[in-house]
């Protein structure tokens, strides 16, 4: 779809062309060609042909994350020293190192836990989130189950998340590996800061998951007095506070990546192209350049801002909360009751009397 093309490339399209117009410009568009070629051969064998061959969507839940991995490996690779200073190694930014790193384990978790429901039989047929976009969605606009037409958008859909892995997620790498060498690999702060919110939403995510599993598990062996006890969706650990702790930790893992990306997107907001000083422009041609400068900026801010807005979007409104809820509503007795007093993401610790948290 449109929406998803404009959360899923042009941001990145926008923050690519700043960056192979400048400095650097060969690593950025060999990064940029050698990621959509990765995604591109994750995608197809993972997704695209499993899909076409089954009419099964879901295993885009593998191809997603694996491209993740593919993306840490990537700007871990991209990273090491390509020059010499003062006749030894170059001494490259931590930040894109550290960046790699997050990308890998994340990907590496998702894509391990989908690979253990593709081989429990999970993956022969679509799990709900994907059947709210058949329903609730394509229907509405004549997308019919069997015909090519539902065929194409199945493809188009997959396309759309390896869209996002060769563009908007690919941000953060893109400008960490952007940054210039400094001669020192010391962590700075900001690194430090980014890695304490990864790991905080990294463990988040993970401690939510197995919470929930843990609940399972014991509802499914629990008889009378003690089923009713546990009810019939999960409400204990983190999910007492936000009825999705795990998107929310998901979530905070890509603040940590745009966070890490920060400065490398300071460094060029201060940086003014122009004509040098012994070239003076005309008036107008220093407005022009000053306008494109502006411009300039505002493509990397915007592009960097897109990767917590895309996931939030995704977590909440694409294939994440709002599809989930759905069908929880109609399943699930008292999970109506939930959402009216259990907020979707973002926990709220203190309880105020009157109005919804369903938000």
């Amino acid at each position: 779809s449109v929406a998803s093309l404009l959360m899923g490339w042009l941001p990145y399209a926008g923050v690519l062309s700043v960056l192979a117009a400048g400095k650097g410009r060969s690593q950025a568009r060999k990064f940029a060609v050698t990621n959509a070629l990765v995604q591109i051969g994750v995608f197809v064998p993972l997704a695209h042909l499993p899909c076409y061959l089954t009419g099964v969507m879901s295993w885009v839940d593998l191809a997603w994350p694996t491209g993740l991995v593919a993306l840490g490996l990537q700007t871990l690779f991209f990273s090491l020293p390509s020059q010499k200073v003062g006749g030894g190694k170059a001494l490259t930014p931590m930040a894109p190192k550290l960046a790699g790193v997050c990308y890998l384990f994340q990907g590496l978790r998702m894509a391990a836990g989908a690979a253990l429901m593709a081989k429990a039989g999970h993956f022969k047929e679509d799990l709900q989130r994907y059947k709210y976009q058949y329903e609730q969605r394509w229907a509405k606009r004549g997308i019919r189950p069997g015909t090519a037409r539902f065929k194409l958008a199945q493809q188009k859909d997959i396309f759309a998340q390896a869209l996002a892995n060769m563009g908007t997620l690919a941000v953060p790498a893109a400008l960490t590996l952007s940054s210039p060498s400094t001669g020192s690999v010391a962590v700075r702060g900001n690194d430090v800061a980014a890695l304490l919110l990864w790991g905080l939403s990294y463990w988040f995510e993970h401690a939510s998951d197995m919470q929930k599993q843990r609940w399972l598990r014991e509802r499914r062996r629990a008889r009378g007095e003690e089923a009713a006890r546990l009810g019939a969706f999960c409400q204990e650990g983190h999910w007492r506070y936000c009825r999705h702790p795990n998107y929310l930790g998901e979530w905070g893992v890509w603040c940590a990546l745009t966070l890490l990306a920060l400065p490398a997107l300071a460094q060029h907001l201060g940086t003014t192209r122009g004509q040098s000083a012994s070239q003076p422009s005309a008036p107008s041609s220093a407005g022009l350049e000053a306008a494109a400068d502006w411009a300039r900026k505002a493509v990397l801010a915007g592009g960097l801002a897109s990767v917590p807005l895309t996931m939030y979007l995704c977590l909440t409104w694409w294939t994440g909360a709002v599809p989930a809820e759905f069908y929880s509503k109609q399943k699930r007795k008292g999970y109506a009751e939930y959402m009216d007093t259990v907020p979707m993401f973002f926990p709220q610790l203190v309880s105020f009397k009157g109005g919804s948290k369903h938000k």
